[in-house]
């Protein structure tokens, strides 16, 4: 079974010290989303980046999703008005997102997959909501033992190579994968849906 976030620890979720490893900023420009209607953020937590990302958003709509009813309740109690007028937070099934297909441009899961218990279930998930021409963001922690141990993250024989995230992406029907190498720390692969 997959290790899942222990939610006792929810407040460690908002850890200001979390913008050092993963910048919302960063991962945004990276991805050069051009004024998307909808994002999909699968393991949204507190919504650390739903919140930032909605925030850049023009008037689009973030469902910021959550396996965790505590997550979800958190984020509705305690994000503000106007953030959840632009973010729906909202209780999915491990590997079934309550989505119409094809409505997404792009579904992301940041330090997400290694907790998944079958992540390509989820892909193809993702792949089902996504529009055409959508893309998949992939971010978690990379496969390697760190040099110092200040470095939080679960332990390495949890951890995913980005070798069989790029594998499995294409195994559910994902092409033109890319390995984006500009984290420190985590792998970020990003496969885009196209219609044969």
């Amino acid at each position: 079974m997959a290790h899942k976030f222990d939610t006792d620890k929810l407040e460690k979720l908002n850890d200001p010290e979390r913008k050092k490893l993963l910048d919302p900023d960063i991962i945004w420009e990276t991805l050069k989303l051009e004024d998307p209607e909808i994002l999909v953020d699968i393991g949204a937590g507190t919504g650390f980046f739903a919140v930032p990302f909605s925030r850049k958003m023009k008037n689009g709509k973030i469902y910021a999703c959550d396996v965790s009813e505590e997550m979800v309740s958190w984020m509705k109690n305690n994000l503000s008005k106007e953030d959840l007028e632009k973010i729906v937070p909202l209780k999915t099934e491990e590997s079934r997102v309550d989505l119409p297909d094809c409505i997404a441009d792009l579904v992301y899961m940041i330090n997400v997959y290694h907790e998944l218990e079958n992540p390509q279930m989820m892909l193809r998930e993702t792949y089902r909501i996504l529009k055409e021409n959508g893309r998949t963001a992939v971010i978690d922690w990379k496969k390697e033992e760190h040099s110092f141990y200040s470095i939080p993250g679960p332990p390495l024989h949890r951890r995913v190579s980005k070798e069989i995230i790029k594998k499995e992406l294409t195994d559910s029907g994902f092409d033109f994968i890319s390995d984006l190498d500009i984290l420190t720390h985590h792998s970020f692969i990003v496969g885009v849906k196209t219609l044969p």
